[in-house]
């Protein structure tokens, strides 16, 4: 019982920790939960109005959050290309630290800015902006604009704090291209001829919180819900309410997990409940056969059966009570003395109602063997007992009902599920136990088979003079109970160290797929980049991530969901070299750009056509660098009449990335110049080096593009094509098996891929994996990354640009911290840290282990109190060895012999019935446990722990033996009568003489 309780509280324990664990290592968006809403005008109940549904949805365990106002679209210093972000912080000075100057709070604006605003700006932008304490610059409208002076800049002590939501602004300084923020005091932006935002941001306290509080999290916590909670509680403007953030995701994932967990301590737990059910059964036989003369004088004094049999079931029931309550004391003074929580009766609440409810249950299998003796008792005095065949066709009835309730609880795992509802109605409390069942049924359906196996051996044996063998093997099939207690308890006890391997083994190689397969790698960066239709968006690369501290590679990737048919479908584009690359890179085909180069440019020419013609022509280059990273830069544009009349020459500086670089397509863009066609000739494409030299960029087959663009056709794309035709038509793509499955195709096939800009690409399977890692899905396809963005270049517009990097790092959670300032557009950052379950996986190992090791140790009694009540119930068969002639030796041996064979049939069919109730049933297990696994991995074993527990198992075991035979040894020698020990005659005289001791 002290295991029990120790084992289940500590578990509580962990699992609340590892819990909070499991949610601080999300990326800081799914810690939190954000409310945003349009302010009403003079209104300032609505933070009020809030907070009360807020303290609903985050109890008991309670709540932090921050408000921020935030204006609309202003203009800074009257640029419309460069947006201001205004707001005001709730808090600011306690979650961010002063670069220069001082808080606006405390500052007043200078003298020469007179009626100026004071503001406090984020440093990186201020640096980025040129502008320092004192600066002044203008924010609004044209007309209405407002002087903000810089009185401070700050940075955010913790930019991973979930409480900033990953605000880039906050971050980096920048939200796309807009600057800021600029922080101002509620009553200076209310002011603002603007319309103010205002946001909550909230995640659940650290303190107080516990894994109970997972499911009302996730329930409550959703934006429906939520939503329809503030709108019932009104105070906020509900027409432009939004909520958002994956607080209530991530709680459900973590709620799964923790299920699963609990699932997985329900199987030690019921098994060692069962070892202790038949270990106090047979103290029980052992006192009831030591009170035998005892008994016997209460019957001479009067006392009635039933009364025997009811002060016998008190007395076992006071003493386990008492056990069990000193167990559970002990438990919680361990697990306070541990670092458990100070209120120790919260947390062994559940033990002690379980530790009841198990006293109860090994209280009525006690009464079993008292129950026994009463029958046996009245058989004695003529009436009747159980007959061997009765005693064998009850144990062939218990085995048959055992293995059909293990089949029901089995086919419910399998088609049901282990978790009901995906976990929000709890766990599945027929299919929890299908492990134990399984292994329980077939370790009873083989003990079933000794018996018999044993009068073969013995009918058998009888026919060759071998006696030792022939009573061996007569001993085991006779209908001996301690026998079959024996191997059953043994059996159980290597049978649960078996299941105990199997569920850490498949648990940890779940988890490390689940990591694979959602993650792909140690750290994995995405960025909510705009598509490439806002010219002055940076593209996402890959060399600024490459430099943190730690980072060993970063590569940039792309991944969007496609649609195949009706099946949604995971595309990933992974840089040249990776693996899985469906296709050759094409960095080494034309369109190539020299290192060396700063600089590109192109030259361009109507041919004399368009002289006279208005508007102008715009060229655009399509750029991927050495990963893939797709990006495009403007090279200018000039009047139609201009390059008429002179070729023209375009250039502009080479985007930032990792070099080389190669040229995938060239956009001629018309504007503003209504008519028919008119060609434009790209005559020359080149690279320019730092001195200013020219180098010349192969364009492939025909060095010469000649486009032909109209008012009705005013963008053409003109791609660089290698003369020897290595650009495929259709994208080789490499699939899942899953996927290929579920379509029913095979390698050479062609599929259509649906992009989410409703763009299709045509693709051809020139491969197969089993699974492709970062997919999170089993159905994924992954293509050469420069050989994608040039299959949705010719596609057509829109275009979806890499927004993905993927970094390899011995310190993910470092990288993640760091690499969030370096975007200007929010990112998540998921990590191998916070996709996995180690947080839950190892303290459930250790206790799995801890109760396993508990229930050897129940074997291990059992066995010995079975071994007692064999040496007593077989006390008259050493008389008749020693009247047979046998030596101490001999008996000694023919008793070894017989532990042998049933501890070496009690592991055989604890191995059997392990692997096999593993491998029927582990998988779910595993997987429930693995928050985000798709499908659970194969089946394994920890060898170590198997192991481990098996030789200690059959060490304890073997010990016991031989401490059972030299008692036989006692025995057989204190019953001798002097000059008895004679020579052994002739082993087939023995065993006639044997036979007719026995039928006497």
């Amino acid at each position: 019982m002290g295991v029990l309780g120790f084992g289940s509280a500590d578990l509580a324990r962990q699992q609340a920790e590892a819990a909070r664990t499991m949610i601080d290592a999300a990326p800081p968006v799914d810690q939190s939960v954000r409310v945003s809403t349009t302010l009403i005008a003079g209104d300032t109940g609505q933070d009020a109005a809030i907070a009360p549904v807020f303290a609903a949805a985050f109890a008991p365990g309670g709540f932090v959050s921050r408000q921020t106002l935030r204006s609309g679209d202003l203009r800074l210093d009257g640029s419309a290309d460069t947006p201001a972000i205004v707001e005001s912080i709730a808090g600011l000075e306690s979650a961010a630290e002063l670069v220069s100057g001082t808080w606006p709070t405390e500052a007043a604006a200078s003298g020469a800015a007179t009626g100026a605003v004071p503001t406090a700006l984020q440093a990186d932008a201020a640096a980025a902006r040129g502008l320092a304490v004192g600066d002044t610059v203008r924010v609004g409208n044209p007309g209405a604009e407002t002087t903000l002076e810089i009185a401070a800049t700050w940075r955010a002590t913790n930019p991973a704090d979930p409480l900033w939501f990953a605000d880039p602004a906050v971050i980096s300084g920048f939200d796309d291209t807009a600057t800021g923020p600029f922080v101002i005091a509620e009553p200076a932006l209310r002011a603002l001829p603007s319309s103010v935002t205002s946001e909550w941001i909230a995640v659940p306290a650290a303190a107080g919180f516990t894994a109970g509080q997972l499911a009302s999290l996730a329930a409550r916590t959703s934006a429906p819900t939520l939503s329809s909670a503030l709108q019932v509680a009104g105070g906020v403007d509900g027409g432009n309410l939004t909520v958002d953030g994956g607080l209530s995701a991530t709680a459900s994932r973590v709620l799964s997990a923790n299920l699963g967990v609990s699932a997985i301590a329900v199987l030690p737990e019921v098994l060692l409940l069962l070892l202790g059910a038949i270990c106090v059964s047979q103290l029980a036989r052992l006192l009831s056969a030591a009170r035998g003369d005892e008994t016997t004088v209460l019957r001479a004094r009067g006392a009635s059966r039933p009364q025997l049999t009811v002060v016998s079931a008190l007395e076992l029931f006071v003493v386990m009570g008492l056990g069990s309550a000193v167990g559970i004391a002990l438990a919680g003074v361990v697990f306070v003395a541990l670092g458990g929580s100070g209120d120790a009766a919260a947390a062994l609440g559940a033990p002690l109602g379980l530790a009841a409810a198990a006293a109860v249950l090994l209280g009525l299998v006690a009464l079993l063997p008292l129950w026994i003796g009463y029958a046996a008792g009245r058989a004695a005095s003529g009436g009747a007992g159980p007959t061997a065949s009765a005693r064998a066709g009850a144990s062939t009835l218990v085995a048959v009902v055992v293995a059909l309730v293990a089949l029901l609880s089995l086919w419910q795992l399998l088609t049901s599920g282990l978790l009901t509802n995906g976990g929000a109605q709890g766990l599945n409390p027929v299919a929890t136990p299908a492990p134990v069942l399984v292994l329980v049924a077939t370790v009873l359906l083989l003990g079933l088979a000794v018996a018999p196996i044993a009068r073969a051996v013995a009918g058998s044996a009888r026919k060759r003079p071998w006696f030792p063998l022939f009573q061996v093997a007569r001993s085991l099939g006779r209908p001996q109970s301690s026998f079959p207690v024996i191997v059953l308890v043994v059996a159980l006890a290597s049978g649960g160290s078996v299941l105990a391997a199997g569920v850490a083994s498949t648990w940890s190689a779940t988890d490390t797929a689940t990591r694979a397969e959602t993650v792909g790698t140690d750290a994995r960066i995405q960025l909510d980049a705009p598509d490439f239709d806002v010219d002055n968006s940076p593209s996402v690369t890959s060399p600024v991530y490459a430099a943190l501290p730690g980072v060993e590679q970063a590569t940039t990737t792309f991944s969007a969901p496609v649609t195949v048919g009706r099946d949604t479908v995971t595309l990933l584009g992974q840089a040249p070299g990776i693996p899985l690359a469906a296709a050759p890179s094409l960095l080494g085909s034309p369109g190539l750009v020299d290192p060396a180069a700063g600089s590109v440019g192109v030259t361009l020419g109507t041919g004399g056509q368009g002289a006279d013609r208005p508007g102008t022509v715009a060229v655009s280059a399509w750029f991927a660098d050495a990963q893939g990273a797709l990006q495009r830069v403007q090279l200018g544009s000039v009047a139609v009449d201009t390059v008429a009349r002179v070729a023209t020459t375009l250039s502009a500086a080479l985007p930032p990335g990792l070099r080389p670089f190669r040229l995938l397509a060239l956009d001629v863009r018309l504007a503003g110049s209504p008519g028919d066609d008119l060609p434009v000739q790209l005559t020359n494409v080149f690279g320019v080096d730092q001195a200013g030299g020219a180098l010349p960029i192969d364009l492939g087959a025909d060095p010469t593009r000649s486009v032909t663009v109209s008012s009705a056709k005013a963008l053409v794309r003109a791609f660089s094509q290698p003369s020897d035709s290595s650009v495929p038509d259709a994208l080789p793509v490499v699939a899942s098996d899953a996927l290929l499955q579920r379509l029913g195709l095979s390698a050479g096939a062609s599929v259509s891929l649906t992009l989410p800009t409703g763009r299709t690409l045509s693709a051809v399977v020139t491969g197969r994996v089993p699974d492709v890692a970062g997919a999170g899905s089993p159905w994924a396809v992954v293509a050469d990354l420069p050989t994608l963005d040039r299959a949705m270049l010719q596609a057509g517009d829109p275009i979806i640009p890499p927004s993905e990097v993927w970094v390899s790092t011995l310190d993910p959670a470092a990288v993640a911290a760091s690499a969030l300032p370096l975007g200007h557009h929010r990112s998540t950052v998921t990590t191998t840290l916070s996709a996995s379950a180690a947080p839950l996986r190892e303290p459930t190992v250790v206790v799995l282990w801890i109760v396993a090791g508990a229930g050897v140790l129940l074997a291990l009694v059992a066995v010995i109190a079975s071994a007692i009540v064999l040496l007593r119930s077989r006390r008259s068969e050493v008389l008749v060895f020693d009247a047979l002639g046998l030596t101490l030796r001999s008996q000694g041996y023919q008793r070894a012999a017989e532990f042998v064979v049933l501890i070496v049939c009690g592991l055989f069919a604890g191995l059997v019935a392990g692997v096999g109730a593993a491998q029927l049933a582990i998988r779910p297990f595993a997987t429930a446990a693995s928050p985000g696994a798709v499908a659970g991995a194969a089946v394994s074993f920890d060898p170590v722990g198997v192991a481990l527990a098996l030789g200690t198992l059959a060490a304890c075991l073997f010990a016991a033996a031989a401490l059972y035979v030299a008692a036989v040894e006692r025995q057989a020698a204190g019953s001798q009568r002097p000059g008895r020990n004679r020579p052994r005659p002739a082993a087939r005289q023995a065993s006639s003489q044997t036979d007719s001791a026995v039928r006497r």
